[in-house]
């Protein structure tokens, strides 16, 4: 059966290098950074299809400009990853986002005759007209609805270059880019520095439940994960993060013992092993799934072992039954993180009389989902309770991050 293939993000920064200042300070259409962070708010309003058009339309005519001063490779880097896995020059594209025609002309030097163009503005295509390289130029926004006057498998390939971001263009677009990309064929979306997906923790945390669907979730996951790492503590910080300290300040309570063997499940960059070594705690493993975020943790100087590895049914590596006394786990298990089916394992490596602190956060679902994941959860704990196997010693609400809570377990092993 033949499937479509999504290509790997390139190389974030050799997509756009932030100058400071672009343009004149007075003329707020002329700083990049501003502007997308304006477009992030603008995207929020009741009307905020009809605003970040407007802002756009307005920003259209200084727009490449602006971006070149930015060392802007994006479109560049992108048509190449196009043109290697969709070579034939006669093939239908579709440039999503398309702005003022700089992937159309990249993919137009390449030899690409037959493109359409998608963008929200009406003036950045009325300039991308002017550059003749698209066959149909399509005004519409890019989200569930189907797409102005196209079939399903119109195209043979899709392009969409930063318009993958908070404030522009959500995974609720993927269904419509499978519908309209004939199978077998491709669509390569990058998510550039220039629309900054790592500085928006509800957009990432949606992207992280999108891909945790696909055949190779967790590997997509963890390489998300290991692209955030760098970007990680900065941007936690900025959301209040307080989830680390008070699920420590839990672990503390219940367990004293600063001289217990504890695991930090879906342990990142290392934020709960910082608290429990402020408060003593002298020997702590790490476990999760990034490289990358676990490389940081390590330079912390806080963990004895570090761990890449999943949590779900299977054994964790090298740990035997009741090796540790205590586990702690902030906000992993979530919504395309971790899921209830981590217990029966967190079971097996906790000793008798051992405790377990998560926290499970309300930053990561919303709507239906919020619902049947807390659900799920409640049910899992409620059935390990009535066997016999924990005890829910405090079930308590915290303020996890800014405007957001999460409910917090503390359990015991029997």
């Amino acid at each position: 059966m033949s499937t479509q293939r999504i290509l790997e993000p390139i190389d974030c920064t050799k997509v756009y290098s932030p100058l400071s200042p672009l343009g004149k300070m007075s003329d707020p259409t002329r700083d990049v950074n501003m502007n997308v962070k304006t477009i992030r708010d603008l995207s929020k309003k009741a009307d905020g299809t009809k605003a970040v058009a407007e802002f756009y339309d307005k920003w259209a005519e200084k727009y490449d400009e602006d971006l070149e001063k930015g060392n802007y490779e994006g479109p560049a880097l992108c048509v190449d990853a196009l043109f290697k896995v969709l070579p034939d020059k006669s093939a239908l594209i579709v440039d999503c986002a398309a702005g003022t025609g700089k992937v159309g002309e990249g993919l137009a030097k390449l030899g690409f005759k037959r493109i359409d163009a998608v963008d929200i503005s009406q003036k950045s295509l009325d300039i991308s007209a002017s550059k003749r390289v698209y066959e149909r130029l399509i005004c519409d926004s890019l989200g569930k609805h189907k797409l102005k006057g196209v079939d399903d498998g119109y195209y043979s390939g899709l392009i969409c270059v930063g318009g993958v971001a908070a404030g522009h263009i959500s995974h609720d677009a993927f269904s419509e880019w499978t519908r309209i990309v004939k199978k077998g064929k491709t669509y390569s979306p990058i998510l550039g520095k220039m629309s900054d997906p790592t500085k928006d923790l509800e957009e990432n945390i949606k992207m992280i439940r999108q891909m945790s669907k696909k055949p190779d979730g967790i590997k997509a996951v963890a390489e998300f994960y290991d692209k955030w790492a760098e970007d990680y503590d900065e941007d936690l910080e900025k959301e209040h993060y307080k989830g680390p300290a008070l699920c420590v300040d839990a672990l503390s309570k219940a367990m004293p013992d600063k001289s217990a063997l504890i695991v930090d499940c879906a342990a990142g960059t290392g934020k709960a092993g910082e608290e429990l070594a402020k408060r003593g705690y002298k020997r702590i493993d790490a476990v999760d799934i990034s490289p990358k975020s676990l490389d940081i943790s390590a330079s912390k100087g806080v963990y004895e072992r570090l761990i890449c590895d999943s949590l779900g049914k299977h054994k964790l590596k090298g740990v035997g039954d009741g090796f540790y006394s205590g586990l702690i786990c902030v906000g992993g298990v979530s919504a395309g993180h971790i899921s209830q089916d981590a217990f029966p394992e967190w079971t097996r490596i906790v000793k008798k009389g051992g405790f377990m602190v998560f926290a499970v956060s309300k930053a990561v679902v919303s709507g239906d989902q919020q619902n049947e994941a807390f659900i799920e959860t409640e049910d899992a704990i409620s059935d390990l309770v009535q066997k016999g196997v924990w005890e829910l010693v405090e079930k308590t609400n915290i303020p996890y991050v800014k405007s957001h809570e999460a409910d917090l377990y503390t359990i015991r092993r029997l």
